[in-house]
């Protein structure tokens, strides 16, 4: 077993605002605030004690690539649940350095950015969905296809500590949906 991400049973959650976003794609790589939350998913969560503090739409053009980064600004085992739509491999790295800086996204979470050149693959995978993937170590999205990439992304919260998930809690509490 990994510890990089999971495939979830499916999930089924309304695509309704999410298509609407999608039939007007951006020019290029976008992060995008996503209040849609499905409410399903926010049901069936909360009798797992987990809720999802917020919810982010990223958007990959045919033949690019996400960098090499952290979804927060330091290291940890923290996991999201994602809906990938489109083609591409979700890539986890080894930084090989200390050379990485911190960012803020146009959304405004922070993220580390990581030079390539400076890392080692450590593991790699074909995201589908639903899927639980670790965003705490540094990671990339690699799109060699003709077709856009979309990912729902939704970052989990345990309801009684209120902490953000990380790997072997999310796959306790997450136990039923794998």
């Amino acid at each position: 077993m990994n510890n990089f991400c999971k495939k979830l049973k499916d999930i089924h959650i309304d695509l309704t605002n999410f298509n609407r976003l999608r039939s007007s794609p951006p020019n290029s790589i976008e992060i995008i605030n996503y209040p849609n939350i499905d409410k399903n998913l926010i049901a069936l969560l909360k009798r797992l004690n987990v809720y999802v503090s917020r919810a982010e739409v990223f958007y990959i053009p045919a033949n690019n690539n996400l960098p090499i980064h952290i979804d927060l600004d330091k290291f940890s085992n923290i996991v999201k649940l994602n809906w990938v739509f489109g083609e591409g491999n979700m890539v986890w790295w080894k930084p090989n350095s200390e050379n990485y800086r911190c960012h803020t996204t146009p959304i405004g979470t922070k993220y580390l950015l990581f030079q390539e050149n400076e890392c080692t693959e450590i593991y790699r995978e074909k995201i589908g969905f639903p899927s639980l993937v670790n965003v705490g170590i540094p990671h990339s999205v690699i799109n060699n296809s003709n077709l856009p990439r979309w990912c729902i992304s939704h970052n989990i919260h345990s309801i009684s500590t209120k902490k953000q998930l990380e790997w072997d809690e999310a796959n306790n509490m997450l136990q039923s949906l794998f």
